[in-house]
Formats: structure tokens, C-alpha cells, sequence
């Protein structure tokens, strides 16, 4: 799988005008901040810790098979499909809204009704879901499916068809590998773990981070995010204090490479969480998945520390209580894509903040 990925320019800039730079020089220096981290939080136990286990889907592959009535080849593909489609709807989206969409996208997909980039765009256009009340334009998505119409679909049909592109958009095509249980795929590079490891590096160097990590303009606007994380020599350190993540850009940057663009940041902003993986004897997912959690706090995660298993059986909890019918049935249609879940509101659903 490594070939297929971006891989660290060996000559030349970093992209961004090479802001990455000082993190993969400073990589070993930055990678033991975030162990010792990592370890603080979860009191020196980090293996078994559930902050680490954010990725352990053997599971829901045992009960697919005990429960559900799958054969083990059958289970795992369901995995595998069901991590695809999560991971295709998982940029900007909160983790139960993400998980419904995961199932409404393997429904259309069984259903012989895709919702494909075109169909979503001919869906809004009819009308199909309804209007805002607000300004009367047409919704684009079924309530309580809340797709991004450029992105998702897309990315959606990608995964379906094979031809997801992880050079130029690296974050989902890991985060499948991590929901697929394949936990030496190297951390996802998401929003959490960047802001986590840029929040490291100011730790070490304050207010030395480069201003093309600061948005320059929101909703037009000029900011003077980088002049004043400069004027206060670094991030706010103090009790309870957050990073502005409003200010932050942090999404892996790309360039030009063999006539492709690939997001080469993404392997640079891997790097520290490697160096801190070897310190802690854990796979590089289980470590994203502990600062995800334990720096969450200072990266703006709302979530609490629970696995994909987790957040995938409350909402067949919330689906069963919906619809009148057991979690074991509705466990075995969505097995088989034959129901999304529920519609219903699922903002009391633990981890309803958290996104990728």
C-alpha cells in the first residue's frame, strides 16, 4: 500500500511554502512531546486504554458472524464496504451523522438507486427532500443524512468502484484501512491530529510556526490570526485553554509530483505521531487514535473516547427504539443494506461532536 501513497520530498519544498518543514526536522523532538502526552492522559496505560482502541472492529466483525449469521469472508467484506463508505463520508461530518450516511450509501448503493454526484444534484433540483424555511431553497439531502453534495457522493462512487485517489486526498483512503481493522495503515492525518501535533511543535518553539498555517480570510474577511499568535508569543497555555482552531488551516497540503498532485504534507504530518507509536510499542493508528482523545480538549473534539464499535451500535440502538423492532434485526438487515438507520435526531448520541 505504500507505494500508492504520497511520499516526503526528499529535495525541493514542503508545499505551503514549506511550512511543514520544522515539524519533520523536529519530528523525534515532537513525537516524544506527543508520548509523553499520551501517556500523562491515560494515567500510563496505554495499551488497552480505550482512548487507543478507537479502531478495534473485530467486534462487530464476531457478531456479524454470531449474531448476524455471516460467514467470516462475508463479515470482513462488509467491513471492508462499510469502512469505504464511512470513510467517504467522513470529511467535515460529525461521527453518528457520518455513521448514517455510511448506511444510507450502502442502501441506495443495494438498492439499484446510487447516489451518485448526479442523482444528489437531481434530487435537490426536484425538490425531493423538501426546502429550507428559512430561504425556500431546496434541501439536498434526506433529513438527518447530511451529505456535502460536491464531496461526499463522489467520494462515495470512488470507493465503490475501486478508484479512490490517495495520492491527492490521503485521509480517506487510510481511514477506510483503519475502519477496515488494518491498524499498521499509519495514522490519519485528520483536523484533531494536526491541530495536535502543530500545537506540539509551538509547545517547543513558541510562535514560530509559520503564518501559511493561519487562515488569512474567513468568509472574506482579513484576519489577524497569524499577528496575534505572533504579538502572544505562541498558543494560549493556560487551564482549560483551546487552540483558535477557527484561525488554523490544517488540511495536508499537495504539490505537483510525476505530473499528479499529491498531498505530500499528509506523510509529513505523520511523521512525529511515528517517532511516539515507537516510543509507546503501538501501531501509528492507535497513537492518533489516543491524541485524538487525549489532546481533544485543545484540538476542539467534543467526543468521548469510544470505538467505531461504539458509535456503530448506538445507532442501531437508536434505530431499534425508533422503529419498534430488536437490535438484532435491525443489525441483520443493515448487515445486508437493507435499511439505513433511523432518521430520528441522534444529537444525545455520545461522540455527536467529534468529526474528521
Amino acid at each position: 500500500m505504500a507505494e500508492a501513497l504520497p511520499q516526503v520530498p526528499t529535495s525541493g519544498a514542503f508545499p505551503a511554502g514549506d511550512r511543514a518543514r520544522g515539524i519533520w526536522e523536529n519530528r523525534e523532538t515532537i513525537g516524544r512531546l506527543l508520548a509523553d502526552q499520551l501517556l500523562e492522559a491515560s494515567g500510563g496505560n496505554v495499551k488497552g486504554n480505550p482512548m487507543t482502541g478507537f479502531y478495534n472492529v473485530g467486534p462487530i466483525v464476531r457478531d456479524a458472524v454470531d449474531i448476524g449469521g455471516l460467514s467470516l469472508p462475508e463479515a470482513i467484506s462488509f467491513q471492508r464496504r462499510w469502512a469505504g463508505q464511512n470513510a467517504a463520508t467522513s470529511p467535515q461530518t460529525e461521527t453518528p451523522p457520518n455513521a448514517r450516511n455510511t448506511a444510507y450509501m450502502l442502501y441506495r448503493q443495494a438498492s439499484g438507486d446510487p447516489l451518485t454526484p448526479e442523482r444528489w444534484q437531481e434530487e435537490k433540483a426536484a425538490g425531493t427532500w423538501g426546502y429550507d424555511p428559512k430561504t425556500g431553497e431546496p434541501l439536498g439531502n434526506r433529513p438527518g443524512f447530511p451529505m456535502i453534495g460536491g464531496m461526499h457522493p463522489k467520494l462515495s462512487q470512488e470507493f465503490f468502484r475501486g478508484e479512490e485517489d490517495p495520492f491527492a486526498n490521503t485521509k480517506p483512503y487510510i481511514f477506510r484501512e483503519g475502519g477496515s481493522g488494518n491498524l499498521a495503515a499509519g495514522a490519519v492525518a485528520d483536523t484533531h491530529h494536526n491541530r495536535a501535533v502543530i500545537d506540539a511543535y509551538d509547545e517547543l518553539f513558541p510562535g514560530t510556526l509559520p503564518k501559511q498555517w493561519f487562515e488569512p480570510k474567513i468568509k472574506g474577511q482579513p484576519t489577524r490570526a497569524f499577528e496575534t499568535y505572533q504579538e502572544e508569543g505562541g498558543f494560549p497555555r493556560g487551564k482549560g485553554s483551546q487552540l483558535p482552531v477557527g484561525h488554523l488551516k490544517v488540511a495536508p497540503q499537495k504539490q505537483a509530483v510525476g505530473g499528479r498532485q499529491a498531498q505530500t504534507e499528509f506523510p509529513i504530518l505523520q511523521g512525529p505521531t511515528d517517532v511516539a507509536s515507537q516510543l509507546l510499542g503501538l501501531s501509528p493508528m492507535e497513537t492518533q487514535s489516543g491524541l485524538w482523545f487525549a489532546r481533544g480538549g485543545r484540538t476542539g473534539l467534543g467526543s468521548p473516547p469510544m470505538t467505531l464499535q461504539d458509535l456503530f451500535n448506538a445507532q442501531i440502538e437508536k434505530t431499534a427504539r425508533v422503529t419498534g423492532q430488536a437490535p438484532e434485526d435491525i443489525f441483520k438487515m443493515i448487515l445486508r443494506s437493507r435499511i439505513p438507520f433511523a432518521e430520528a435526531d441522534v444529537s444525545d448520541v455520545p461522540g455527536a461532536s467529534a468529526t474528521g
